[in-house]
């Protein structure tokens, strides 16, 4: 999450899965300190993609 309650997609790598958990390796511009979402993900990926689309124009 960003200042002010913004939000941005962030491309990750994943590494090994096991127990229901993945490893995740963030991009050196992300600093291990950012928060993350986890819970509700899905919706707010939904809500980013439909603002991206409005700001298109469509």
């Amino acid at each position: 999450m960003e200042a002010s309650g913004r939000y941005r997609l962030v491309p990750v790598t994943l590494g090994r899965s096991e127990d229901g958990y993945t490893e995740v390796t963030l991009p050196e511009t992300v600093p291990a300190t950012s928060t993350f979402v986890t819970d509700g993900a899905y919706s707010l990926l939904a809500k980013l993609k439909n603002a991206e689309e409005e700001g298109e124009g469509h």
